[in-house]
């Protein structure tokens, strides 16, 4: 596998897109979630990252492009896990 160079610019855009963190895993009436680690002052909640949703159609996992995009990247881009070069 060929190392290609960083694109920091590519890189920063794609963690500002992504819900603001800190994160953290907490569990909820449906289950286990991820979401921020600070209470959102309009939800007057943790802000939901992925999170199991219930409606009259059943349950369902809730996760915006954005943030599945951030989890994904930072499986095969070391520096969003705190891994630099």
């Amino acid at each position: 596998m060929t190392d290609k160079p960083r694109n920091w610019q590519e890189d920063m855009k794609l963690c500002q897109k992504a819900t603001r963190g800190p994160w953290m895993g907490f569990d909820d009436s449906d289950g286990h979630c991820i979401g921020t680690k600070d209470i959102h002052p309009q939800l007057k909640a943790h802000a939901p990252v992925v999170t199991l949703a219930t409606s009259i159609r059943g349950k369902s996992i809730y996760i915006s492009q954005n943030d599945s995009d951030f989890i994904i990247a930072s499986r095969v881009k070391p520096f969003l896990t705190g891994s630099y070069k």
